[in-house]
């Protein structure tokens, strides 16, 4: 963690009397210990942009309480954003989504998280301590189409081309006045079911949703299993044209009373924050799921689903903080989530100058994901919650890279690439190492 040469301090904010208040972990904490860093806050509207880098490696060169005005700093990029029709859009977001690379391996260092909001005229600007051969922009507001544009370093004249976007309406109504839960409104472009989005339909029945201009195929289906293409359809609207900036309105849909519309309260037996939970429903006594679902915690504990019958069993897996399983016998219950087993997994390289590189890991068992976390190579042991024993696959993305388990050439780039958790295992720690043919696959 310690050869990590830039941090994004996110805990960083004001106090009321202007000072500056960082929110650093243990391992920053200790980095600063250690050697001189130099700090440099970029204000924005509402926030503090923190970044840290070892003092040795400041490019601009710093004293104490070194004051260094943006203006003064390498132009990274200026320009404007225009709608479709060539007028400037006030209050877009644009940031440069370049990836992060290594100065280890001889390469300037070259972050994202710059960005900027455009002025009445659609004018932005970007400055940084880091030179760029090239930056990667993106741009963005709401009702409008994202635009992407990559230019060499210090251009003053880009232009980012936002499109306006398009709105669908529709309203589903139960014949027998009844609460629709477990319906789902597909869109698809050509056909192309790689291509497919979807947005659940609200409990009161109404959806209204913006999409981009283009053609599609479209159909509400009630839901079965989480990403599987087993909905059963219930109206369809194939080959539609979507205007820029109108309004499509599908008008009303009957949707058949069907089923049992389950209502379950999720309580933790150790209170936490999860970031998701993800449910599966299962025939009684089996290991068939007949449905599946993925819920933010930001949404709220209490998830949603539709079942021709009770009962039915049900596991709920909370991201970081445990599992349940229960058996549910009627239309509103509760499950307890309890901490679950903890796992250790510590991330390793044969080549030292990859460590450091940020590893975004899930475990998967039999029936579908489980558990993911957020890891560095080389760092201490970071835990993932599983629901039981058994083997998990090990499916590691590292700097925003999925990676095959094998190289062309038959290398296995990372190892073991499973884990076996045992009955009796008490909070076990396995190792994962990356082959130094990793840093080939980064490039």
């Amino acid at each position: 963690a310690a050869s990590v040469a830039e941090w994004n301090v996110m805990g960083a904010r004001t106090d009321g009397s202007g000072r500056l208040v960082l929110g650093l972990d243990e391992t920053a904490a200790r980095d600063l210990a250690r050697s001189p860093w130099a700090l440099v806050v970029q204000f924005e509207p509402g926030r503090p942009l923190v970044r840290m880098f070892p003092a040795q490696a400041f490019p601009l060169g710093m004293t104490d309480l070194d004051r260094i005005e943006m203006a003064d700093l390498p132009l990274v990029v200026a320009g404007r954003v225009l709608n479709d029709a060539g007028e400037p859009i006030r209050g877009a977001r644009i940031s440069v989504e370049n990836k992060r690379t290594d100065r280890s391996r001889g390469r300037q260092l070259d972050y994202g998280g710059l960005s900027a909001v455009s002025d009445v005229e659609g004018r932005f600007a970007m400055h940084d301590v880091f030179e760029r051969d090239r930056v990667n922009l993106r741009a963005w507001k709401s009702d409008h189409v994202t635009g992407m544009v990559e230019c060499v370093k210090g251009s003053r004249d880009v232009v980012l081309e936002l499109g306006r976007r398009a709105r669908v309406r529709l309203r589903c109504i139960a014949a027998d006045g009844s609460v629709i839960t477990g319906l789902r409104f597909e869109y698809l472009r050509d056909g192309d079911e790689s291509r497919r989005q979807s947005a659940p339909v609200p409990e009161d029945g109404n959806l209204d949703i913006v999409v981009e201009s283009d053609r599609y195929d479209m159909r509400l289906v009630r839901a079965g299993t989480f990403m599987a293409r087993n909905g059963e359809r219930l109206a369809d609207w194939p080959g539609l044209d979507v205007p820029p900036g109108e309004l499509r309105d599908l008008g009303e849909v009957v949707v058949p009373a069907r089923g049992i519309n389950v209502e379950v309260a999720i309580r933790m037996r150790e209170e936490s924050s999860p970031g998701h939970f993800q449910y599966r429903v299962f025939e009684p006594g089996t290991t068939r799921a007949i449905r599946t679902g993925y819920q933010p915690g930001s949404a709220g504990r209490v998830i949603r689903f539709n079942v021709d019958h009770l009962p039915v069993d049900l596991e709920v897996t909370a991201d970081g903080a445990g599992v349940a399983r229960a058996t549910i016998r009627e239309a509103k219950a509760s499950i307890t989530i309890g901490p679950g087993i903890r796992v250790g997994i510590r991330f390793r390289c044969d080549d030292p100058s990859l460590g450091g590189k940020m590893v975004y890991c899930h475990l998967t068992g039999q029936g579908g994901y489980y558990s993911a976390g957020v890891a560095w190579m080389g760092a201490d042991t970071t835990w993932f919650v599983l629901p039981e024993p058994g083997r998990y696959a090990v499916m590691p993305n590292v700097e925003g890279k999925q990676l095959p388990r094998k190289t062309g050439d038959g290398v296995a780039l990372f190892a073991p690439d499973s884990i076996e958790l045992k009955p009796d295992a008490d909070e076990p720690v396995f190792t994962i190492t990356f082959s130094r043919d990793l840093a080939g696959h980064l490039d």
